[in-house]
């Protein structure tokens, strides 16, 4: 399921913004994770924080389940790049 929030168009001449979110299901969110988190995935750690981070705000907002936040860090426990420190990425630090 796609979820977009669009924000007002403010003034000319910025441009209007789009900010989208994809909503897995629990199961293929899981996969996907699971995926992205084995050396030498395809999946690069800009991909991984998107995944992070559209879990988290779609948890946020009530299209998502705070179950699924918590599968991402259990399999990424062990993750080595700053860029995906848990507590920062989460806005807990």
């Amino acid at each position: 399921m796609f979820v977009g929030f669009l924000h007002r168009k403010p003034c000319f001449p910025f441009p209007e913004i789009l900010i989208d979110r994809t909503l897995y299901t629990p199961e293929r969110l899981a996969s996907i994770a699971a995926t992205a988190g084995q050396e030498g995935s395809i999946f690069s750690a800009d991909d991984r924080l998107g995944l992070l981070q559209d879990a988290m705000a779609l948890a946020k907002a009530g299209f998502g389940q705070l179950s699924s936040v918590l599968t991402l860090i259990e399999l990424w426990h062990n993750e080595q790049d700053s860029m995906l420190s848990l507590p920062s990425s989460l806005g807990l630090a």
